[in-house]
């Protein structure tokens, strides 16, 4: 994913709300069930990866994204975002 993708994607999810929540369990199969759900339903979606350490969000977050095969696109804080483009019919006109 090159960077004016990643710019595109980053203004598309600002007013999003997170949908999903990575807690003390970490990433789990109902979790990966719950974020391809909400990427089939959204395709950009926010998670929130509640964890004190910057680096293990990141890898949470890098985890969900191999798990669901889907492009971390950013961290801000306790929020990943995350893309998975429909194979049909997408609401996102990538630059």
């Amino acid at each position: 994913m090159n960077s004016n993708i990643k710019k595109y994607l980053k203004g598309q999810a600002h007013h999003l709300k997170q949908v999903v929540q990575i807690g003390g369990n970490g990433v789990t199969e109902k979790l990966i069930k719950e974020v391809l759900q909400a990427l089939k339903a959204h395709e950009l979606i926010k998670i929130q990866v509640q964890h004190d350490e910057k680096e293990i969000r990141q890898q949470l977050a890098m985890e969900v994204c191999e798990k669901t095969e889907a492009e971390f696109v950013q961290l801000i804080g306790k929020q990943a975002i995350i893309f998975k483009q429909a194979a049909t019919d997408s609401k996102f006109k990538l630059p």
